[in-house]
């Protein structure tokens, strides 16, 4: 291997453990302003996620926990939440898929569930503060990587990686 590759790596690989991943904070009090460019950057996910749509099947892509914390982090009206009937259509799983995957969230202490007041067939999900803590340190550490060129790191390793024609 050509010394300028191996320099290449060292330095990618130093650059690469400076990056300190993101962690939680203790005194769990977060400035609305991170919230905010979080709640966006989960939105663009979720905008991502939707376009690939017109491109692939639905087949290929299984993530319905995930979805669902992004659509309940993204939610706005806190005055109404979501049920579990919304989740399941907005991510277009069957109600017994949804419903076994937020068995699994709230197994997980990332939702908490809770049957309306003025309909007891409906149920009402919310995320947990230990579930809006991990998507904005998610977030806030996919930003960083952004800005950090940790992205770049990425395509350089995928371009390595291809094999030659």
């Amino acid at each position: 291997m050509p010394s300028a590759v191996v320099a290449e790596l060292v330095n990618l690989l130093q650059q690469i453990t400076a990056t300190k991943a993101p962690t939680m904070a203790a005194d769990h009090k977060r400035p609305d302003e991170r919230r905010g460019t979080t709640r966006r950057l989960a939105q663009s996910e979720i905008n991502i996620r939707r376009a690939r749509l017109s491109y692939f099947s639905p087949a290929l892509f299984g993530e319905p926990a995930w979805d669902i914390l992004l659509l309940l982090y993204t939610h706005d009206d806190a005055a109404a939440p979501l049920t579990t009937s919304q989740l399941s259509e907005l991510t277009a799983v069957p109600l017994t898929t949804a419903i076994r995957w937020l068995d699994y969230l709230e197994s997980s202490a990332f939702i908490t569930r809770e049957r309306k007041l003025s309909d007891r067939r409906s149920v009402c999900v919310e995320l947990t503060r230990k579930a809006e803590l991990s998507l904005e340190d998610y977030f806030c550490g996919e930003a960083s990587d952004e800005s950090s060129g940790r992205q770049e790191v990425k395509l350089f390793r995928w371009q390595r990686a291809a094999p030659e024609p």
